[in-house]
């Protein structure tokens, strides 16, 4: 099955993008900077030659070239299939994450919600790697869930250990009995074989038929998984969600087979899980959004370090991971309990190839035209804050 895309390369001057002057406030050692203002945007992905690729979440894909000194030049359109994605409320173009082998085979990979479906697919970008080649787009995995607008989850992932399967989180679609039951897609965490959407043989519930719901599953139990993060260096074992609950929000580390807790239980489940193969970090009130890990350089003063942010608060918090198999969280006493980034809400965090932390925006709307930002946080070399 392929998906008809409405594809659309600008062809626009080098016109570098600089860091904006804005003013935020982030911990000493640190500058924030602003990339571009549009609409509300989603997941960031990057290529070896340092190419930007962020979702915008109403269905366009944006291509921001890297320039000299650190600059980027301002944004074409990748491909724009709007007239496929629904973006009411949670929904949307929600994840998108490069091959492995993007350098060679050129291929990239976008989960989105449709009207009535969510769906997995494959683009091919072209020889020059400014658009996505029509005619290409391969759907992976199709109907899942979406019989509300509400938690979606949709993040996507690859581990450099595990370079032949794409990792896939899916919300409950507000359906709780659901996310504990192998044989419904609804609060699952998938593992895919990245060439055909199917089960691998590897997989935690595999039951020998590489087309069913269990043999795609790698962790069960879900509410609403915002977004997930391995830790670079580490093998592909366990992952780390920030997830939101039903008034509880919760950033957990989730081991492969393990049952998240969500279910019968509510959210007691998700804050004391039955499987201890699911470790709760930290609680706290909604709501919980992006997520990425530092494993060294100045984002890991002392060690990996997790970012995480609250929407409502607008605070981008930081702890260490310690403990047996990185499984719980420390405070950093140099930061003395203050934001990493303060008065500003993200939606997608994650470490570029530059070594800064890249964040985005949107909303619970549609997110056009609402002057969201995409913005990075780097390490301030003048040494002010």
């Amino acid at each position: 099955m392929k998906v008809p895309l409405l594809l659309l390369a600008l062809v626009v001057a080098p016109i570098p993008v600089r860091a904006g002057d804005v003013k935020k406030a982030t911990l000493p050692g640190f500058r924030y900077e602003e990339i571009h203002s549009g609409n509300g945007m989603t997941a960031i992905d990057f290529d070896a030659a340092g190419r930007m690729f962020v979702c915008e979440k109403q269905g366009r894909i944006l291509l921001f070239e890297p320039r000299e000194k650190g600059r980027y030049a301002k944004p074409s359109v990748f491909a724009d299939f709007r007239d496929q994605v629904n973006p009411e409320g949670e929904s949307g173009l929600l994840g998108i994450a490069l091959d492995p082998g993007f350098a060679k085979n050129r291929r990239l990979y976008v989960f989105y919600t449709a009207d009535d479906e969510q769906r997995l697919v494959r683009l091919t970008a072209d020889k020059d790697f400014k658009a996505a080649v029509p005619g290409q787009e391969v759907v992976l995995l199709d109907g899942l869930p979406r019989q509300f607008t509400n938690h979606k989850a949709g993040d996507i992932h690859f581990h450099p250990a595990d370079p032949r399967a794409i990792y896939l989180v899916l919300g409950d679609d507000t359906k709780r009995e659901f996310a504990p039951d192998l044989e419904r897609y609804h609060g699952k965490l998938l593992r895919l074989d990245s060439s055909n959407g199917k089960g691998l043989r590897d997989n935690p519930f595999f039951d020998g038929d590489v087309n069913s719901i269990r043999s795609r599953v790698w962790a069960k139990g879900f509410r609403n998984p915002y977004r997930f993060v391995f830790v670079p260096g580490k093998s592909p074992d366990a992952v780390y969600v920030s997830e939101n609950g039903d008034g509880t929000d919760r950033i957990a580390r989730v081991e492969r087979g393990a049952d998240a807790g969500w279910g019968r239980h509510g959210d007691k489940g998700l804050i004391n899980p039955e499987d201890k193969r699911t470790s709760v970090l930290y609680t706290t009130k909604p709501c919980l959004t992006s997520i990425a890990v530092a494993p060294k350089g100045p984002f890991a003063p002392s060690g990996p370090v997790l970012y995480a942010q609250n929407w409502f608060t607008k605070d981008l918090m930081r702890w260490k991971l310690a403990g047996k198999g990185l499984s719980e969280m420390a405070a950093i006493p140099a930061d003395n309990a203050r934001p990493f980034l303060a008065d500003h809400a993200t939606v997608h965090a994650t470490f570029g190839p530059d070594g800064a932390l890249y964040l985005t925006q949107t909303y619970y709307s549609e997110s056009k035209g609402n002057n969201h930002k995409l913005s990075r946080i780097v390490p301030d070399v003048s040494g002010g804050e």
